[in-house]
């Protein structure tokens, strides 16, 4: 069951655990339906569903704090019917072109069910985050994001994005509380990264502060858990 924390409640919850934390973003949690690629590729894939089985055997903690949630329930159904409309086109693609190589006229059959891919994703995220530490919204988190995105600090110098800000503030917060290494994930590099696509030296700084790990993908998450 998903617990709802205050920051300091979420940071007794994690010290008294020995098994790795990782901080999801919500770009993290919205990739999952990003699935066309599972046509030619299943890695992409796999790493949530190898994820999802570590959460199962209760080997991994799973964080992330309420503005992913809200971003993401927020987000979540147009990524779904942008990838809906991704798979349908991939299939009459395949149809047209397998049309073309017998010469003659096929059923638009359908190739990929979209239903079945999209309760993939949808099952295996509702895995992951099944048991999460959503660590509630606090006033210091915000405070201090305000002024990231004012003087534009990483991961605000773009477009001042506040609710990056936030989260990794969360993240860094609760890493210093409870004296535990968090692995963070994103797959932000937009925000995340300087123009040479490397980790923004303020937030590696401020990652090797706080004991926290920045990771740009789950894949690179996953391996360190």
């Amino acid at each position: 069951m998903q617990r709802r924390l205050i920051l300091d409640n979420a940071a007794r919850r994690i010290a008294a655990e020995a098994k790795p934390i990782l901080f999801l973003d919500t770009c993290v949690m919205l990739d999952v339906f990003r699935v066309v690629e599972r046509a030619s590729n299943y890695a992409p894939f796999n790493v949530y569903v190898e994820l999802a089985k570590k959460v199962k055997a209760q080997d991994v903690i799973i964080v992330y704090n309420d503005t992913v949630l809200s971003e993401y329930r927020f987000n979540a159904p147009a990524i779904v019917q942008e990838q809906r409309s991704k798979i349908l086109n991939l299939n009459r693609r395949w149809n047209a072109f397998r049309s073309m190589k017998n010469k003659s006229a096929v059923n638009n059959d359908v190739i990929l069910s979209v239903d079945k891919i999209i309760y993939a994703a949808e099952s295996t995220l509702s895995t992951i985050i099944k048991d999460a530490i959503i660590v509630k919204d606090y006033d210091a988190a915000l405070r201090s994001s305000y002024d990231v995105v004012l003087k534009h600090r990483a991961p605000a110098v773009r477009d001042s994005q506040f609710k990056d800000a936030y989260i990794f503030k969360t993240c860094l917060d609760l890493a210093k509380k409870s004296g535990k290494q968090i692995i963070f994930c994103s797959t932000n590099t937009k925000d995340y990264c300087d123009d040479s696509k490397k980790i923004h030296t303020e937030i590696a700084k401020q990652a090797n502060e706080n004991n926290v790990i920045v990771t740009l993908s789950l894949g690179e998450a996953y391996g360190k858990l």
